[in-house]
């Protein structure tokens, strides 16, 4: 296998497993599954105008959006 397929498999795989876990922390934050898919695909003012689901395809944004979900968790994300 080339190196470069086997490093965009290792993204998508990365992708995947972001996508999950960012999925299953904004249903346990806005309560149902629906709510949590239209929130990650809609730009977000607190996310500099960004959209989450397209934030998590690296690690930066992946944790800016997850630093963001915590953030209404607790109640401080002004």
């Amino acid at each position: 296998m080339a190196k470069e397929t086997k490093s965009v498999r290792l993204n998508q795989q990365k992708n995947t497993v972001r996508y999950a876990q960012t999925l299953k922390h904004a249903i346990n934050v806005f309560g149902n599954q629906q709510l949590a898919k239209d929130w990650l695909k809609r730009p977000c003012k607190y996310l500099e105008g960004n959209i989450p689901l397209e934030l998590i395809s690296n690690s930066p944004g992946y944790q800016k959006v997850e630093n963001y979900l915590t953030r209404i968790e607790l109640g401080v994300y002004q």
